[in-house]
């Protein structure tokens, strides 16, 4: 059976193409400064989008604006046709905060002014992780060992028969220890949240390489982000199905009609072929790959054995009558999952029955 737990890092990457809006020919000297000035400001975005990762993956935009000698940034301009208002500032306020190199005389004579004036086609999108093997390989290496202690530790404890899905953003010392930390669960809550929390306190962190900050031109401590999420399997959604059902009235279909998605003929849901002998009702359904459902209900009928149908009036007699006392999950000769009174004679009628119906 496949193990839907995975851990998904936080999606941001960005492409920053520049261009000197004055430069008709070669000019080497302002290339290789509007090269410097790409590889800035592609930092500070990438900066600004770890920060706002939800609101500015996805997004494009052009900009425009102008670089003085001393490398300050005026009149920061989107110039795209379609608009992002919030998204845009969070790129214009990046951009601007930024102090660039002093522009070298050599390029101010090459463009024939004091200024750059440059237009940035920015892209948003999401590859973060490729792009940081590619750009920053040692950081890479690291981070990726941290993402695969936390999914060790996690593989017992993180999981659920619903989706759960935790960002968290924590902080490493040079010696490998948590020094801040946050979780934010997009599902499951607070208990998802606290269960991302203290595997993040307990992991003993390897030492973070030297050469990682160097790498990164950043100094400590080292951020590592990422989003952890649990997919439950099929069989975990049967089996939450299954559970809900002790106490629930046999007439009430809506809960084994929640199987629809997993049975081969939905009709076995609509009207169930029923197995009775005593005090007890049994019936199952065929799901995919071999499975079958079995439910057991409490049905007390004085006149059973001559009565033209079933008396299925929930708690009619007494209380609990007509309603599922157990229900398991079966697959072959292998009971998966069982909870509350199966009872035998009326199960093996119905199992038989079912499959007798697999055979046609």
């Amino acid at each position: 059976m496949r193990h839907p737990f995975f851990l998904a890092v936080l999606a941001t990457s960005m492409i920053c193409f520049h261009a000197v809006a004055l430069a008709a020919s070669k000019l080497p000297a302002a290339d290789a400064y509007n090269e410097r000035l790409k590889t800035i400001a592609n930092k500070a975005l990438r900066s600004a989008l770890m920060k706002h990762p939800d609101r500015l993956n996805g997004v494009a935009m052009k900009i425009h604006y102008a670089v003085d000698r001393d490398g300050h940034v005026h009149n920061v301009k989107v110039t795209s046709r379609t608009h992002d208002s919030s998204a845009e500032k969070i790129v214009a306020d990046a951009l601007a905060a930024i102090t660039f190199p002093l522009i070298p005389i050599d390029a101010q004579l090459e463009v024939g002014a004091g200024y750059f004036e440059l237009d940035a086609e920015v892209t948003l999108a999401a590859d973060a992780l490729a792009v940081d093997k590619a750009e920053f390989p040692i950081y890479y290496n690291y981070r990726m060992q941290v993402h695969k202690i936390m999914q060790g530790d996690l593989e017992s404890s993180f999981h659920a028969p619903y989706h759960l899905e935790v960002d968290y953003e924590f902080y490493l010392d040079p010696q490998g220890r948590v020094t801040s930390m946050k979780v934010h669960a997009k599902a499951g809550g607070q208990k998802a949240e606290e269960i991302i929390a203290r595997s993040i306190r307990r992991i003993k962190y390897p030492p973070i390489p030297p050469q990682v900050f160097k790498e990164l031109e950043e100094k400590p401590p080292l951020r590592i982000y990422g989003t952890m999420t649990w997919e439950p399997s099929d069989v975990d959604k049967i089996k939450q199905i299954c559970h809900q059902c002790i106490g629930v009235p046999f007439q009430d279909a809506s809960l084994p009609m929640q199987l629809a998605p997993f049975v081969l003929n939905k009709s076995e849901l609509i009207q169930p072929v029923t197995s009775c002998d005593g005090q007890y009702c049994s019936w199952s359904v065929l799901l995919r790959d071999g499975y079958r459902v079995l439910y057991t209900f409490l049905h007390v009928q004085p006149d059973f054995k001559t009565a033209k149908g079933l008396e299925i009036t929930p708690d009619a007699g007494r209380k609990g009558n007509n309603r599922y006392v157990g229900v398991a999950l079966i697959r072959g000769s292998k009971v998966i999952f069982s909870e509350g009174h199966i009872d035998n004679k009326t199960s093996n009628q119905s199992l038989q029955r079912t499959v007798g119906r697999s055979k046609n």
